[in-house]
């Protein structure tokens, strides 16, 4: 079904300029890795292709899962909150995030926040335990749950690639090094035609990928 009002008003295919940038982001970078969301699901096969030729460490959020295999070497399962800890620290390791079909969303990024009155919960949420959250007692019987670091911290040392339909989405929560506002299927698709012409040497990222794969093993193998 193609309703023309919807696509009349989707973003054209990028310009090859664009994903040049891409590539060249690539070839610069010792310590990639790929993070799917949700606006990959249809673009499986060009994601497939993507890892295929660059060799990167690929994690998902909860919408993205199925757009990569999970028992694929190269998968690091899910981030975030309900995410992997082999996953997570990629992330925060990473030099380059490629992002594809994401939102940055809090339960991925982690978010430190104040919400309600006197008599409420007041919160912070950013990777569930992992900030090592305290619990103290205020007037009126609410309860203040603190992050024992201040402010959120999400691939601090990376540059940004962010590849996403929705031009609300690009830099609302995470700005980008490389915003390229398209549908993820033909921006792949031009990418992996400009790798075909200008490969990226894996080898590159040979330290950093057997370094994500002994501790992905090691993560699975201490699971109850």
């Amino acid at each position: 079904m193609s309703i023309t009002g919807y696509m009349s008003r989707l973003p054209p295919p990028p310009e090859p300029a664009q994903l040049a940038a891409v590539v060249k982001a690539l070839k610069g970078s010792k310590k990639p890795v790929i993070y799917l969301g949700g606006g990959t699901l249809d673009a499986s096969p060009e994601v497939r292709e993507f890892v295929s030729r660059t060799g990167i460490p690929v994690v998902s959020t909860l919408m993205g899962l199925g757009s990569f295999p999970s028992t694929d070497p190269l998968a690091l399962q899910m981030l975030g909150m309900h995410g992997t800890v082999y996953a997570n620290y990629s992330v925060d390791q990473a030099d380059l995030l490629i992002a594809l079909g994401v939102r940055f969303d809090d339960r991925v990024t982690g978010k430190l926040e104040v919400r309600g009155q006197q008599g409420q919960l007041l919160g912070a949420a950013a990777y569930g335990s992992s900030l090592g959250r305290r619990l103290h007692r205020v007037g009126g019987g609410a309860l203040l749950v603190e992050a024992r670091r201040a402010g959120p911290s999400f691939a601090t040392r990376s540059r940004i690639i962010h590849i996403d339909i929705d031009p609300a989405e690009i830099h609302k929560n995470k700005t980008a090094h490389i915003p390229i506002c398209s549908d993820v299927k033909p921006a792949l698709r031009l990418l992996n035609r400009l790798l075909e012409a200008d490969p990226v040497d894996k080898e590159q990222y040979a330290p950093w990928v057997q370094l994500r794969a002994r501790l992905s093993t090691r993560g699975r193998h201490s699971r109850p």
